[in-house]
């Protein structure tokens, strides 16, 4: 019997002058990619049936020629359902985008922690002061499914990750898609070169 092959790190580390910088590429749940872009596609196809019906509607109204062949009347109903329609292909379509070209960055100096999760270069970012970073750890990660119950978009809030810190009178978790193992390695990595992220 031969030994399992030992995985290498995820992350890359650019190992600067007075700066570390970790990319953390977003981890792919190849279970679920493929129902999530089926699906994509019918919803892509009910959005722009409906979106076209809904347009036409408004324009029929508003040149007073209201006539059902024009296209779908906008009723209410028929707005809040393509509004939620809309916001929930969204939400998919960003989940499927975040796992094939999404990055969590995270660079740390003597003065500063920032963080950003993007896709092709869209994103959010968090900067924290160092003097008011405390406990700096590595915390268990949850399974996938039970961290998307409880936070469905980790890569735009900043409230999952491997990595934790407390802020002021807050907890943050960082690096959503790190092995714990890879967590502790740039754990080791920020407190051996910047002390002040040990208390």
């Amino acid at each position: 019997m031969s030994y399992v092959i030992p995985s290498t790190a995820r992350y890359t580390l650019d190992d600067g002058a007075d700066t570390l910088k970790f990319s953390i590429p977003a981890k792919k749940h190849w279970a679920s990619l493929p129902i999530m872009s089926i699906w994509l596609i019918f919803w892509a196809v009910a959005e722009i049936g409906v979106g076209g019906g809904l347009i036409a509607g408004l324009i029929g109204i508003l040149t007073g020629d209201v006539n059902p062949a024009n296209g779908v009347c906008p009723g209410l109903f028929m707005i809040v359902w393509f509004t939620i329609w809309t916001l929930g292909g969204t939400s998919v379509l960003l989940s499927v985008l975040w796992q094939f070209m999404g990055v969590e960055t995270i660079r740390v100096n003597q003065d500063d922690l920032w963080v950003r999760r993007q896709i092709l270069g869209v994103g959010r970012s968090k900067l924290y002061d160092v003097q008011y970073i405390h406990a700096l750890r590595v915390v268990p990660s949850e399974p996938y499914l039970f961290r998307r119950r409880q936070n469905p978009y980790p890569q735009w809030f900043f409230n999952s990750g491997t990595l934790a810190f407390d802020y002021g009178a807050k907890t943050y978790r960082i690096g959503s898609d790190l092995e714990e193992a890879e967590a502790r390695e740039i754990l080791a990595s920020i407190q051996s070169r910047f002390p002040q992220y040990t208390n």
